[in-house]
């Protein structure tokens, strides 16, 4: 998600949030830099914005999940 996000795609690096939560379950809060880039690109995309491309990475079948993070 971070990569995604440097390199100017934050919808991306939001949707790859919602990937990772697919596949571990949960996004993990707890590590500083995930909740600090998720913050980021609330505050840069819009609220509304952020949650959709975070629940449209979430709502992916974990293979797919996996294949997307791969590229």
């Amino acid at each position: 998600a971070a990569i995604r996000a440097l390199r100017g795609d934050p919808a991306g690096a939001a949707t790859a949030l919602g990937m990772s939560q697919a596949l571990r379950g949960v996004l993990d809060r707890g590590e500083p830099d995930v909740t600090a880039l998720a913050v980021r690109l609330a505050a840069e995309l819009g609220e509304d914005a952020y949650t959709a491309a975070f629940e449209r990475g979430a709502r992916l079948p974990r293979q797919e999940a996996v294949e997307a993070l791969s590229r």
